[in-house]
């Protein structure tokens, strides 16, 4: 045991505490060291939950996906498309405007 006034009281423990790597250790940090790794263990709470594969990818879900896929990218092309007239619009009226303000002129 250490004294700020009296110093070691066994040099065995002096010298362990020279020997061990003095850092700064976070709680997680601690728990490992004193109670061990454990896989599959979330301290504080237990044990960690298992994998579940009732979510695992089967042929019907594999299509779904297929067929949404093709959905939204039907969507995106039909939004290209509105983008790229309503431009095209832009552009004319632009053409108009110039030509109107040139007949003012």
């Amino acid at each position: 045991m250490h004294s700020t006034t009296k110093g070691w009281d066994n040099q065995l423990a002096e010298l362990r505490y020279l020997e061990d790597d003095v850092s700064i250790m976070d709680e997680a940090s601690i728990c490992a060291k004193v109670l061990g790794k454990t896989a599959g263990t979330i301290f504080g709470i237990g044990p960690a939950p298992r994998k579940s594969y009732s979510r695992a990818y089967t042929a019907s879900s594999s299509s779904r996906f297929v067929q949404e896929l093709e959905t939204l990218t039907q969507r995106i092309n039909e939004k290209d498309n509105t983008i790229t007239e309503l431009t095209q619009r832009l552009e004319q009226q632009a053409l108009l405007i110039q030509g109107v303000a040139a007949r003012m002129v």
